[in-house]
C-alpha cells in the first residue's frame, strides 16, 4: 500500500509534527509538511534555530518527529526545500522510529546499512514516531 500518511492533507495534526529547535514561530515544526505555501508571516517551512553561539546547529543535533496515531508500514520519505524562490533545505538526515517516543532505532536500507540522505526507505513497520535527525 503507497498511500500517504497525511503531511500534506493534514491528516496528521499540527501538534503530531514537533521538534526540538525552530527558528521563530514563522518557521514552526507543524510547518513542516510537503507542498506548504507560505502564508504571511508564516514562511510555509520548518526550520531550526541556529546554536547558541550563533552558528548553523552541528550535524546530528537537530530533530524533528511526526507522530503517527496508528501503527503504519512506511515505504518513503518525501523532503523539500523553502518555498517562493529561496534555496534552503536539508541535504542530508537519517530516520529513527520508535514505538514509545523513548527509545529510537535507526532505520535501515535492504542491505542492512543505516539510511542516511534517504531519497526512500526500505518497508518499516512504524508505531507511534517517525523522528528524522538532520545531519
Amino acid at each position: 500500500c503507497f498511500e500517504p500518511l497525511g503531511m500534506e492533507d493534514r491528516t496528521i495534526l499540527d501538534v503530531e509534527i514537533t521538534a526540538n529547535s525552530y527558528w521563530d514561530e514563522n518557521h514552526a515544526p507543524y510547518l513542516a509538511r510537503l507542498n506548504n505555501q507560505p502564508d504571511p508571516p508564516l514562511v510555509g517551512c520548518w526550520a531550526a534555530a541556529l546554536d547558541v553561539n550563533g552558528n548553523v546547529p552541528a550535524p546530528g543535533t537537530v530533530w524533528i518527529t511526526v507522530q503517527l496515531v496508528v501503527k503504519r508500514t512506511v515505504t518513503a520519505v518525501v523532503t523539500q526545500g523553502r518555498p517562493g524562490g529561496f534555496f534552503q533545505w536539508v541535504t542530508s538526515y537519517q530516520v529513527m522510529y520508535s514505538d514509545d517516543g523513548t527509545s529510537f532505532t535507526t532505520a535501515k536500507d535492504k542491505n542492512g546499512a543505516d539510511k542516511v540522505k534517504c531519497v526512500s526507505l526500505y518497508v518499516l513497520e512504524i508505531k507511534y514516531l517517525i523522528n528524522i535527525l538532520l545531519f
